[in-house]
């Protein structure tokens, strides 16, 4: 099963990820790691002009070209065979960045990543993290790095519109299979408490089983 973890920025989605993966080798389970949204070559040109470039890191254009590469080398280095692939993103990112941005048009978006994204498969499950706005712009504003420019309130905004759009409206032939289950949380959880949720919905929503 490949069950991936996505929500907006500030959400806790890379702190629940690697307690999941934990929880799941707890569990017994054979567990494979995919991270198609981080680089995996930090020494190639691509990574290191975006690193030393600011008006290439505001690019979207290179900036969907930077993240094809990353999530095509995130799929021929992942173990699919495993039982459970556990992914932190996934290419419903790429939807929900891309969504509606030409001609307010979801097809456009859909034609573009899947041109340029044709190797990461779809996930099977989406675990979906949902927080009030103002819990996530508070968290972001706490952190000591530059604000990305996916990052402001506005395109928070859009994104969280997209994400509901392409959870209910199905529009998008690659996801079809994929099932969604979406995880409301208030911000006042600590990490653990997340976790226990979290494991409760999978458990609850999809065919595993614990073996231990």
């Amino acid at each position: 099963m490949y069950l991936c973890i996505e929500g907006l920025d500030g959400s806790g989605k890379s702190t629940l990820f690697h307690k999941l993966a934990h929880r799941f080798i707890e569990s017994g389970y054979d567990v494979a790691e995919v991270c198609p949204t981080k680089k995996s070559r930090p020494s190639s040109l691509l990574e290191r002009l975006f690193a030393r470039h600011t008006f290439l890191q505001r690019s979207s254009m290179y900036r969907a070209i930077l993240y094809a590469v990353r999530s095509h080398q995130a799929a021929m280095d992942a173990d699919w065979s495993s039982e459970v692939v556990l992914g932190d993103r996934s290419i419903v990112t790429s939807y929900v960045t891309r969504w509606r941005r030409w001609f307010n048009c979801p097809r456009l978006t859909v034609g573009f990543v899947d041109v340029l994204e044709r190797t990461i498969p779809a996930p099977d499950v989406v675990l979906y993290l949902q927080l009030p706005a103002e819990v996530l712009q508070a968290r972001l504003t706490q952190r000591d790095r530059p604000t990305d420019i996916d990052e402001t309130a506005a395109r928070s905004e859009q994104m969280r519109a997209a994400y509901h759009e392409i959870m209910t409206d199905g529009q998008i032939k690659r996801l079809r299979h994929t099932k969604w289950i979406a995880l409301g949380l208030d911000g006042d959880d600590d990490p653990d408490a997340v976790l226990e949720k979290a494991w409760a919905a999978i458990m609850k929503n999809t065919d595993l089983l614990k073996v231990s």
